[in-house]
Protein backbone atom coordinates (compact mmCIF):
# COMPACT_ATOMS: atom_id res chain seq x y z
CA UNK A 1 0.00 0.00 0.00
CA UNK A 2 2.74 2.23 0.69
CA UNK A 3 3.98 2.21 -2.63
CA UNK A 4 1.00 2.62 -4.17
CA UNK A 5 0.69 6.18 -1.89
CA UNK A 6 4.49 6.96 -2.80
CA UNK A 7 3.39 6.80 -6.52
CA UNK A 8 0.66 8.64 -6.47
CA UNK A 9 2.89 11.49 -4.14
CA UNK A 10 5.71 11.15 -7.03
CA UNK A 11 2.76 12.02 -10.00
CA UNK A 12 1.35 15.11 -7.37
CA UNK A 13 4.59 16.51 -6.93
CA UNK A 14 5.25 16.58 -10.33
CA UNK A 15 2.36 17.62 -11.55
CA UNK A 16 2.87 20.77 -9.21
CA UNK A 17 5.81 21.54 -10.10
CA UNK A 18 5.40 21.04 -13.86
CA UNK A 19 2.08 23.53 -13.96
CA UNK A 20 4.12 25.98 -11.20
CA UNK A 21 6.85 25.99 -13.95
CA UNK A 22 4.44 26.96 -16.89
CA UNK A 23 2.84 29.32 -14.99
CA UNK A 24 6.32 31.51 -14.28
CA UNK A 25 8.13 31.01 -17.90
CA UNK A 26 5.27 30.98 -19.98
CA UNK A 27 2.74 32.46 -21.81
CA UNK A 28 -0.07 29.63 -20.64
CA UNK A 29 -3.04 30.86 -19.29
CA UNK A 30 -2.05 34.12 -19.27
CA UNK A 31 -5.38 35.84 -21.23
CA UNK A 32 -6.82 34.32 -17.77
CA UNK A 33 -4.19 34.19 -14.84
CA UNK A 34 -2.12 37.52 -14.79
CA UNK A 35 -0.42 39.56 -12.53
CA UNK A 36 0.00 39.09 -8.86
CA UNK A 37 -2.76 36.14 -8.95
CA UNK A 38 -0.47 34.34 -11.50
CA UNK A 39 2.64 34.38 -9.58
CA UNK A 40 0.85 33.79 -5.95
CA UNK A 41 -0.69 30.63 -7.57
CA UNK A 42 2.52 29.74 -8.45
CA UNK A 43 4.49 30.13 -5.26
CA UNK A 44 1.25 27.99 -3.60
CA UNK A 45 2.02 24.97 -6.22
CA UNK A 46 5.73 25.32 -5.54
CA UNK A 47 4.98 24.92 -1.51
CA UNK A 48 2.65 22.40 -1.88
CA UNK A 49 4.82 20.63 -4.01
CA UNK A 50 7.48 20.78 -1.20
CA UNK A 51 5.25 19.92 1.47
CA UNK A 52 4.16 16.55 -0.37
CA UNK A 53 7.57 16.00 -0.95
CA UNK A 54 8.78 16.29 2.89
CA UNK A 55 5.46 14.16 3.37
CA UNK A 56 6.55 11.01 0.63
CA UNK A 57 10.39 11.14 1.85
CA UNK A 58 9.29 10.71 5.33
CA UNK A 59 6.77 7.88 4.29
CA UNK A 60 9.66 6.13 2.19
CA UNK A 61 11.81 6.47 5.52
CA UNK A 62 9.71 5.00 7.42
CA UNK A 63 9.22 2.15 5.11
CA UNK A 64 12.61 1.55 5.17
CA UNK A 65 12.81 1.93 8.95
CA UNK A 66 10.07 -1.27 9.25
Amino acid sequence: MKIVNLSIASVSILMCLVFAYFLLFTDFKSDTIYGTKRTILSITFILYGAFRLYRAYKLFKTSNDE
